[in-house]
């Protein structure tokens, strides 16, 4: 996967760059996607195709009620609906409907060689649900550059839901880039992308340090274990990550059957960090 994120090209949504720019105090914010409908796709990655949501979801860029259509690989959008479809099975039932998708982009010709480029890439911001009530209520929220200065009691919430999000992503594409693999550049959203591979293929490698680091950071974050932060595949992280298997009912280990326990381990631990489910403590 190519290193993709940081600001547009020059001259590219400069209405939406200043109000970025405003409301991140001059971060970067990743607008490395953001089509406008109508603008022509480069040769080179073939059909992209505006939609206006995922999985039925619609989405928004920036504020609630700025609806936004993304261009797309369609074969990407079918795996985002899949991957939105389960998220929204996998939440308790007291949240309602799934309602809007925040994204800070999908295809753009800018970044060549890259996800965006080729519209197989996607910057997700937020998750709302609808009550039975009709109240949008945000249920996931990737901002970390905002609520990480947060009293604990306000953040804890936030960074569990943020860390059992990116569980489902996880189990759905094989690169998932968050502040805690890309602290510099994903502090403010969730990178993922289906260049390396889709929801068929997806298992989990020592090799990849995302994985690693996101594995490590949901047993400490959703299952409470005290796990090393580092990155780095070892004895502990080998064996926290068994101890959330087993928990939710698997055997064996994360290196013993790659694909099956990592579909085990993100599954449990996105209904753990929603309390969809309550599991034995690892």
């Amino acid at each position: 996967m190519a290193t993709d994120h940081g600001s547009t090209s020059p001259g590219a949504h400069p209405t939406r760059r200043s109000l970025v720019t405003g409301l991140a105090g001059g971060a970067a914010l990743g607008l490395t996607g953001l089509t406008v409908a109508g603008a022509g796709a480069a040769a080179a990655h073939g059909t992209i195709t505006s939609y206006p949501g995922v999985g039925g979801v619609p989405t928004f860029y920036i504020n609630l009620s700025d609806l936004t259509s993304f261009g797309y690989r369609p074969s990407f959008h079918d795996q985002m609906g899949q991957w939105m479809d389960f998220w929204a099975a996998n939440v308790p039932d007291s949240f309602g409907a799934a309602y809007r998708v925040g994204c800070l982009g999908v295809h753009y010709d800018g970044r060549v060689t890259s996800a965006h480029n080729n519209g197989v890439g996607f910057d997700l911001t937020h998750i709302y649900t609808k009550t039975a009530s009709g109240s949008p209520v945000r249920r996931f929220y990737a901002r970390r550059d905002i609520w990480m200065d947060w009293a604990e009691a306000d953040k804890a919430p936030e960074r569990r839901r943020y860390w059992a999000t990116a569980a489902s992503v996880h189990r759905y594409f094989r690169d998932v880039l968050t502040y805690g693999s890309h602290p510099s550049d994903h502090s403010n959203h969730i990178h993922l992308d289906n260049e390396v591979a889709g929801p068929s293929t997806v298992s989990f490698s020592t090799g990849s340090a995302a994985q690693v680091r996101a594995a490590q950071e949901i047993c400490r974050w959703v299952w409470g274990l005290p796990t090393t932060l580092d990155s780095v595949w070892g004895s502990e992280t080998a064996s926290h990550t068994s101890r959330v298997i087993a928990a939710a009912g698997g055997s064996g280990s994360l290196t013993s059957a790659p694909r099956t326990n990592w579909l085990l381990f993100t599954r449990a631990s996105m209904r753990e960090g929603y309390g969809t489910q309550n599991y034995p403590a690892p």
